[in-house]
């Protein structure tokens, strides 16, 4: 198991030249080995691609790979089960990770509420929420991109 963090990359010119350098590892022989390692690149550069309108966000992720052969070991902050949500009409699986174990409080320095309806009563929420879970200094800010 791996996991890979850093900052979200907003910039499709960015985004692209990443991609572009990916593929410009396949070797003449364009082999299986080549073809694995770049689909394998871009595989891991995917999750921290997003549409530069997002770019106020200042996202930062971590992505949690699990172990896909039965014998490789899985790590204790991780789940065994893959759990499944619903988002926009997609089904979407999750494995749920236990950071307590890792660090006491993750170094949160702020959080933005998405564009929403209720947008004011989600930023309530959301530092109710923090408050409560112990992230007592943590500033909840609404988005700046409006609603569709």
């Amino acid at each position: 198991s791996k996991v890979l963090e850093g900052e979200v990359i907003y910039s499709r010119q960015l985004q692209l030249e990443l991609v572009e350098k990916a593929l410009s590892q396949l070797n003449s022989n364009q082999d299986e080995a080549s073809l694995d390692e770049v689909t394998r690149s871009i595989y891991l550069y995917a999750p921290f691609f997003k549409k530069e309108c997002f770019h106020p966000e200042e996202e930062y992720r971590f992505v949690f790979l699990r172990p896909r052969a039965k014998e490789e070991q899985i790590p204790s902050y991780m789940s065994r089960e893959v759990y499944f949500k619903k988002k926009d009409e997609v089904i979407i699986p999750y494995i749920k990770v236990n950071f307590k174990s890792i660090c006491e409080h993750l170094p949160i320095k702020s959080i933005t509420v998405g564009a929403k309806n209720n947008s004011e009563l989600a930023v309530k929420g959301t530092a109710y929420y923090l408050k409560h879970k112990g992230y007592l200094d943590v500033p909840v800010l609404k988005s700046c991109i409006t609603l569709r």
